[in-house]
């Protein structure tokens, strides 16, 4: 009996994996060759094949195709001699339908099940039309209602935005890729970025459609492996120059008009007021978290953009979002910009006026609370409503902390800085602390009930905030435990082991199996900071008189626990970290027994010791 013929091996990666130049997961229980099909095809719904390996035929001799060439090159001169008609499109011709995104699908029919990869003219990166497709409705439905930077319309298709506005097209996969693949997101935002950088910087494009792939960049942003090489805050710079230059230039299109009560604003009037108010909320946004001055300053246009909106036949629910949620920012931003909460100057809580504008501030934020609708509020925006009242009543932990510390990448110190005496720091300072305990624990009750799909959808800033608010429960801890601080007249403590203990739990689901990278990222920042707030404030505070610092958001990688520096007296005393506004040192081991004698208290041996006590031992 003759022998059957072997059937040739199949390739170790499917077809739609090797289009995108990635590496192909196959399930480990598919042993069956004929049944194969990998983990990214399942998740996509994707169709996939694994296809026999190409036989390479020897090339022919150079002779041979030399002369075909020539003979392919003298029918074509005999065609045109004769005048034919070339069977070939024409640029002219295939820019007749570019209006008409629909009509884009029949010049470039994708479909995954085609042999041979999609040909893209922008890059070598490719993509399968059903996989753009739905990164693209993911995008539009599960993301941009999170944070409604960007609205893009059901008639956008991947065809259109790949061949119209491709920056867009790539921040847009990108962002949707983020929650899905992580090699892939990696891959989608490199290259979005070199589009960007390539459109921007080389070109000198401007347009609506690069803010809005750069708003979506900064929001969803790639981590990098440190912090001083994030790229975000370029990014939301960039579209924030972009919008001056467009609204400077003689364009009406990029001009925002005054609301008209008679009739409803163009469509797009409605894309440029929703562009650039988005704009001017993120610039704003990260401006406050850096604690520096918003490169897109307020002005009259802002408020013609939210009338606008508001104003639009059948307004969005995103718009509608968008507008309450910059009223907040601006709530914000107006009353701290008046006590110049920046890197310049450090804020005097004593101070009258001071504490008048902060006082006016948080009135007027809570004011908005009760107004705002409640189908507009949701669990982002709630996040960044606390993330606000935290900020305005942080001044009152300047007394022991140096405002430089609460900015990213934020500064942990395991004993309080002493700046000015008890007896000046004003009563209200214990009420202020108080609402900063609940402003904190009301954005970690937030994030922790975002379910894990929404965590892994949500921009880096919401992580942000997650992380601002487990700094300043730490640091209320931290001052809590000092009787000479002003948080020691506080009843409540915060119960930060706890909030970080669930914290890392819920970020750990959100990691999952397949790494997701931003949650992954401040999952690490998480652990960096229990594994310091363990070891240095819960187990030893100020049991050997050193200040242990650490920086948590500095290095982003996950390769080392927690870097900490620790300070010895003098160096703790000559640090400039360590003095306050007046040049006055910090917390050192000297300064705080001198202090802690004159209240009448000091630490020996594990335990507080009152020096008007006769007859304690204080033998080791």
């Amino acid at each position: 009996m003759a022998e059957k013929r072997a059937e040739p091996a199949l390739n170790r990666t499917c077809e739609n994996c090797r289009y995108r130049k990635i590496k192909c997961i196959v399930s480990p229980r598919n042993d069956d060759e004929t049944f194969r099909k990998c983990m990214r095809c399942s998740k996509l719904s994707l169709e996939c094949a694994f296809a026999a390996p190409v036989v390479r035929k020897k090339r022919r001799r150079n002779e041979a195709r030399i002369k075909e060439l020539e003979e392919k090159l003298r029918g074509i001169e005999t065609a045109v001699s004769r005048g034919q008609p070339s069977t070939e499109v024409t640029p002219s011709q295939s820019t007749d339908c570019d209006a008409d995104p629909q009509s884009l699908e029949s010049l470039q029919p994708w479909s995954c099940a085609t042999a041979s990869p999609p040909i893209d003219v922008h890059s070598s990166v490719s993509v399968e039309a059903g996989e753009a497709e739905a990164l693209i409705h993911r995008f539009r439905s599960e993301m941009a209602p999170i944070y409604p930077l960007v609205h893009i319309p059901a008639n956008w298709n991947a065809a259109y935005l790949r061949l119209e506005k491709p920056c867009l097209f790539w921040a847009i996969l990108s962002a949707a890729s983020s929650s899905i693949d992580p090699s892939m997101f990696e891959t989608f935002f490199l290259h979005a970025s070199r589009l960007v950088a390539e459109e921007v910087v080389v070109n000198g494009r401007k347009s609506i459609d690069l803010v809005q792939a750069l708003l979506i960049m900064a929001a969803w942003h790639h981590p990098a492996e440190r912090f001083h090489e994030l790229k975000f805050s370029q990014y939301i710079h960039m579209a924030g120059t972009m919008i001056i230059d467009l609204r400077s230039s003689n364009d009406d299109q990029y001009n925002v008009p005054s609301p008209d009560r008679r009739s409803s604003p163009l469509p797009r009037t409605i894309v440029t007021c929703r562009t650039f108010l988005a704009c001017y909320f993120l610039c704003s946004s990260i401006s406050l978290t850096l604690r520096r001055q918003n490169p897109l300053q307020y002005g009259q246009w802002i408020d013609d953009c939210m009338t606008n909106l508001q104003a639009a036949t059948t307004p969005n629910l995103a718009d509608m979002r968008l507008v309450a949620w910059t009223r907040l920012q601006r709530i914000a931003e107006e009353g701290l910009t008046i006590v110049s909460f920046d890197r310049d100057r450090t804020i005097d809580y004593s101070d009258k006026r001071t504490r008048f504008v902060l006082a006016t501030c948080i009135d007027s934020i809570l004011t908005w609370r009760q107004q705002i609708a409640d189908e507009y509020m949701t669990k982002p925006m709630e996040m960044h409503y606390n993330m606000i009242l935290a900020t305005l009543h942080e001044p009152a932990l300047y007394s022991g902390h140096d405002m430089a510390d609460f900015r990213p990448p934020y500064k942990l110190r395991s004993l309080p800085l002493t700046k000015r005496p008890f007896d000046d720091i004003p009563i209200d300072v214990a009420h202020s602390l108080d609402q900063c305990i609940a402003s904190a624990e009301a954005i970690t009750r937030s994030f922790i009930g975002l379910p894990i799909q929404v965590l892994r959808s949500v921009p880096v800033i919401i992580y942000a905030r997650m992380a601002y608010a487990a700094v300043m429960l730490i640091k209320i801890d931290i001052s809590v435990r000092s009787p000479l601080a002003a948080a020691s007249l506080l009843h409540k403590e915060p119960a930060t082991k706890e909030i970080l203990q669930q914290l890392i739990e819920r970020l750990t689901l959100a990691t999952g199996p397949e790494h997701f990278l931003i949650p992954a990222t401040f999952q690490g920042v998480l652990i960096r900071i229990e594994a310091w707030y363990v070891e240095h404030v819960d187990q030893k505070f100020f049991l050997d008189g050193q200040c242990d610092l650490i920086e948590p958001m500095k290095d982003l990688g996950v390769t080392n626990l927690y870097p900490v520096q620790t300070f010895t007296s003098s160096a703790l005393q000559n640090s400039p970290d360590a003095r306050d506004s007046d040049g006055h040192s910090g917390m050192t081991d000297h300064l705080w027994w001198d202090e802690m004698q004159e209240g009448g208290l000091f630490y020996f041996n594990g335990v507080w010791n009152d020096v008007n006590v006769p007859g304690q031992d204080l033998s080791v």
